[in-house]
């Protein structure tokens, strides 16, 4: 009602075992109510598929990323394309979560040759969260990841034309003092 871009919607919990059923429903119902396109937020391909079926509009996947080699991105770049919806991409691969610039763009290539070069995703279609670690850790090695983020994202966008970039700031003052 204020003016967001999109609504994330995830329904995800261990102990829940309907997680299939309860965001087809979710998806169903915000359909009718909601203007904004619908981030469908879930791990399992079956949920994601349920919910693209149930949706009318294009959707935005949330999310693939390269932390079991391939694996995730074959399951659901196929749902994308068959519903004409967007993705997020996380810069994770098989070394984990991208700490600096350099390795953000070096897992956002990655991900970027198998989702756009060999499933024809459209650029456009791919938005990359280069993510970002809590400044609070008092760990020196992330002592810099908010530039180390900020470099990231100019990269990102200056390497591979046409793609957006999305970031959950929350992390970076997760832990802090008021």
């Amino acid at each position: 009602e204020v003016g967001a871009h999109a609504l994330d919607v995830c329904v995800a919990m261990t102990e829940r075992t309907d997680e299939r059923e309860m965001l087809r429903q979710l998806v169903k119902k915000l359909a009718l109510n909601v203007e904004a396109p619908l981030v469908l937020d879930s791990t399992e391909a079956d949920v994601l598929q349920a919910s693209l079926e149930q949706f009318p509009g294009r959707a935005i996947i949330n999310s693939v990323n390269m932390e079991n080699g391939r694996k995730r991105i074959d399951a659901v770049l196929p749902l994308a394309l068959a519903h004409g919806a967007a993705v997020v991409a996380m810069t994770i691969d098989e070394q984990g979560m991208a700490k600096t610039a350099e390795r953000k763009l070096e897992a956002a290539r990655k991900i970027y040759d198998i989702v756009v070069t060999e499933y024809g995703l459209a650029p456009e279609a791919l938005i990359y969260d280069p993510l970002t670690f809590p400044l609070s850790t008092g760990d020196e090695e992330f002592t810099t990841s908010a530039l180390e983020t900020l470099e990231g994202i100019r990269r990102i966008e200056a390497d591979l034309p046409g793609v957006m970039t999305i970031l959950g700031i929350s992390n970076v003052s997760f832990g802090l003092n008021p």
